[in-house]
């Protein structure tokens, strides 16, 4: 099954950690930021969507192919202090993950791929500056995503039944 519009995610959310209003591009964002600011330098963790027809497009892909979460190309991609991260289960999904240190902004960074039937997700997770590991809690928010069904609204025919 494959559908052109994203699956809705849920989490659970810690004391002090709060949900932040996205631009169109993220599908959710976490901070521990100030005021809720999507831009803050403190801890986060932002998850966006690639649509699953929009990818197969990209890659040249059949339209029946799944789409795949390639993280060796991932890790050549980020640069030179890129690393491969041991796979994990994200939601009942498989989840393959890069990590690295983002020099500009001094912090430590994860980046999660989910290949579902969606289209692929990214979840990265981003320290404070100076940090030397993401936050454990961040971890924790990320392995509470759960996917359900996006709710679409009943079509016309159905509503004059």
């Amino acid at each position: 099954m494959t559908s052109e519009v994203g699956d809705e995610i849920t989490i659970d959310m810690p004391p002090g950690w709060i949900k932040v209003p996205g631009e169109p591009v993220y599908k959710l964002i976490v901070t521990k930021g100030p005021k809720g600011d999507q831009w803050v330098e403190g801890p986060t963790m932002r998850v966006f969507h690639y649509d699953a027809k929009l990818l197969r497009m990209l890659e040249n892909l059949d339209h029946d192919e799944p789409v795949r979460a390639d993280a060796e190309k991932e890790v050549d991609d980020a640069g030179s202090n890129a690393k491969r991260i041991p796979d994990m289960e994200i939601g009942f999904e498989k989840a393959v993950g890069i990590s690295w240190y983002d020099e500009e902004r001094k912090a430590c960074m994860e980046t999660w791929y989910v290949a579902r039937h969606d289209g692929l997700w990214w979840i990265t997770l981003r320290s404070a500056p100076g940090a030397s590991a993401v936050p454990d809690d961040l971890k924790k928010i990320m392995k509470s995503i759960r996917w359900t069904l996006p709710v679409l609204p009943a079509s016309p025919s159905s509503r004059n039944t």
